[in-house]
């Protein structure tokens, strides 16, 4: 039996872990199905990005509409995420950011769901939003769908969170462009980028790890741990929803004035039930 100390201790090593089958087929078509309802919907607060910034392009990400459909709140306030997102941190937390990642399929033999350049989250959290105490903030990937090489499965570089805030200053070269506004930041030419140098280190340094696997399976990982996927090459589109756990102790100096992007209800959460 897999125990808390254990999901810690591999936590701490490698800078993420996994949870098979966590949700059930059902629950994640569920998902699957608000998270198109709301694109179609708009509801308010809700961020929508698309491949190359061009709207008349396929949708890159969904974000901030986890409390618009019953569906997504069910999610982020799942019982097991909460405790293990708590254990981790060791505080109640709320949700900072909340996002759904789609890899639209090949079509016509051209790739439309691009990549995603490897980069840590709490590089852009503390630039854009100021947060200040990285050990408090976890993330959760969920499959959304199969997760493969041929789709672009998320990867990352084991052991790789272990870098200090110096380091991140050193390694980050910043690609922002004005015309683009706040959607670079989730753009596959990614606002804030590591120098090839210190990527080219980081690939010698750490073991990359694919996270292959099915709808319904769950990975934590630290904000720290380098992490990136490539473009979309299968005829099925490939999901994740991502899940930015913070402690209510942890609160941004400066949150971006989109609450997609950080959200400012510092709530915390309570556990989903029926």
């Amino acid at each position: 039996m897999i125990t808390e100390q254990y999901y810690a201790q591999t936590y701490a090593k490698d800078g993420f872990f996994s949870i098979k089958d966590l949700l059930s087929k059902e629950e994640v078509e569920e998902i699957r199905r608000a998270n198109l309802e709301c694109i179609a919907e708009r509801p308010e607060g809700i961020g929508i990005l698309y491949e190359d910034n061009d709207p008349n392009k396929t949708v890159r990400t969904t974000m901030g509409h986890h409390a618009a459909h019953q569906a997504l709140d069910r999610l982020v306030r799942h019982p097991q995420l909460l405790e293990i997102a708590e254990g981790l941190v060791g505080s109640p937390v709320y949700v900072s950011q909340f996002l759904i990642n789609t890899k639209a399929p090949i079509k016509e033999g051209k790739v439309q769901g691009k990549r995603w350049m490897p980069h840590r989250g709490f590089t852009f959290w503390r630039e854009f939003d100021g947060y200040s105490d990285q050990d408090k903030m976890t993330t959760a990937f969920v499959n959304l769908t199969p997760q493969t090489i041929e789709n672009g499965a998320l990867y990352f570089f084991k052991g790789s969170h272990k870098i200090s805030l110096d380091q991140i200053d050193e390694e980050t070269e910043r690609h922002f462009e004005e015309r683009y506004g706040s959607q670079k930041h989730g753009s596959e030419d990614l606002s804030l980028q590591i120098k090839n140098e210190f990527l080219r280190r980081y690939q010698k340094l750490h073991d990359r790890v694919d996270l292959i696997g099915n709808g319904g399976d769950i990975w934590f990982s630290h904000p720290l741990a380098l992490h990136a996927s490539d473009e979309n090459c299968s005829k099925e589109s490939r999901d994740i929803a991502v899940i930015r756990y913070n402690s209510i102790i942890n609160l941004p100096s400066h949150p971006r004035k989109e609450g997609y992007w950080c959200s400012r209800d510092y709530r915390p959460l309570t556990p989903f039930s029926p």
